[in-house]
């Protein structure tokens, strides 16, 4: 097993508190009353239905791949974390976008010219000066704590929409393995020339044992893209839209 039993029980006792978190998500966000519709309608039809979104894909990641697996995913099991894992992090993001649209239309937030703001003015990140600037004090100075997740959430989402999707490897292998795979790969390849598809399938079940299985996703090996631990880093991610949430009804209560 890649993590501990320390660390197992850790991750199972934070997920088991993700369908209380997003209950009362629902409950707070969808019962508001807003002033005005289209706040209302990105708060119930946009953020509420994200978070509904990333909670059923912490469960499936859960499901599919607890964090107390002994074996190897299948590709099947493999193509479906990198799916869940896809959707929960596009949802991650889009969010919060969703959250800084019910500012701006709650608020009637315009820029300096005091026309509406342009789609690419919207967000929370650092970089969105326009809607970042209309907050309090106390909030602004919270979310420039967040400012390092932040660009961790929009590296993995730019990559996924633009680049190179998230992706969970089959497994990883030492330097021996690698030296063996590649000779098992050759032998392999020169067995199924010559039709010995008995000898090809033994040599196939033998590159199989090699490597384990570690809980990591990442989107580029070309681009030396960051790895996270997948259990962990959906439950943090998770987590901070919540914290992010709850701060942000008290913004807009203020």
């Amino acid at each position: 097993m890649y993590f501990s039993e320390d660390n197992i029980k850790q991750l199972q006792d934070a997920y088991a508190e993700v369908e209380g978190k997003y209950q009362s998500l629902l409950l707070t966000f969808a019962t508001r009353t807003y002033e005005q519709k289209e706040a209302a309608e990105f708060a119930m039809h946009g953020f509420t239905r994200r978070v509904k979104t990333m909670k059923r894909c912490i469960d499936n990641v859960y499901r599919i791949c607890p964090p107390d697996i002994d074996h190897k995913p299948s590709s099947e099991e493999l193509s479906d974390l990198a799916i869940n894992l896809q959707a929960f992090i596009l949802n991650v993001y889009g969010s919060l976008d969703n959250l800084a649209w019910v500012w701006v239309k709650e608020k009637g937030i315009l820029n300096k010219k005091g026309k509406p703001l342009s789609n690419g003015e919207i967000g929370f990140a650092e970089k969105y000066s326009a809607v970042r600037d209309t907050f309090s004090s106390e909030f602004q100075a919270y979310l420039k704590t967040l400012d390092k997740w932040f660009s961790h959430v929009e590296n993995f989402r730019h990559s996924l929409a633009h680049r190179i999707p998230l992706y969970v490897p089959p497994y990883v292998s030492n330097e021996e393995e690698v030296k063996r795979e590649k000779e098992l790969e050759d032998l392999r390849t020169d067995a199924l020339k010559k039709h010995q598809f008995e000898e090809f399938e033994r040599l196939s079940d033998e590159i199989e044992t090699l490597g384990n299985f570690v809980p990591w996703m990442t989107h580029s090996f070309g681009e030396k893209s960051p790895q996270a631990v997948f259990h962990a880093q959906i439950i943090a991610d998770w987590n901070t839209v919540v914290q992010i949430s709850e701060h942000f009804v008290e913004e807009l209560n203020k």
